[in-house]
């Protein structure tokens, strides 16, 4: 079921039992980074123990966001969560083939085999 999120954030979260998946829309700044940042901490610190940023309408993401998902990462880590980004649009992609975070954050084409993989 989706949950509320406070007006003018551009995102949908759908929670799973201890899987959230996290739906941002629009391009990620520094301002978008932040409250996802925030989203992502928040989820980690209550439970979930896997993540899944479904970027599929992210045409651009800012080295802030990389920066959120770097902390995300590693609180995931200290929790025993992970994080996986799915459906990245080509330039989105690009940024994290070539910042080498590919290394760190597995991709997957769909939500769907993001939350499967083992």
């Amino acid at each position: 079921m989706d949950e509320p999120l406070p007006a003018g954030v551009r995102m949908e979260i759908e929670k799973r039992e201890d899987r959230v998946i996290i739906r941002p829309h629009g391009k990620l700044t520094e301002v978008e980074s932040h409250e996802l940042g925030r989203e992502m901490a928040a989820r980690i610190e209550s439970g979930a123990k896997l993540l899944v940023l479904d970027l599929s309408d992210v045409p651009f993401l800012s080295s802030s966001c990389l920066g959120a998902f770097m902390r995300a990462h590693k609180l995931g880590r200290d929790k025993g969560a992970g994080l996986r980004l799915a459906a990245l649009q080509p330039l989105v992609r690009e940024i994290l083939v070539t910042t080498k975070l590919t290394k760190l954050f597995p991709l997957y084409e769909t939500v769907q085999e993001a939350l499967s993989a083992p």
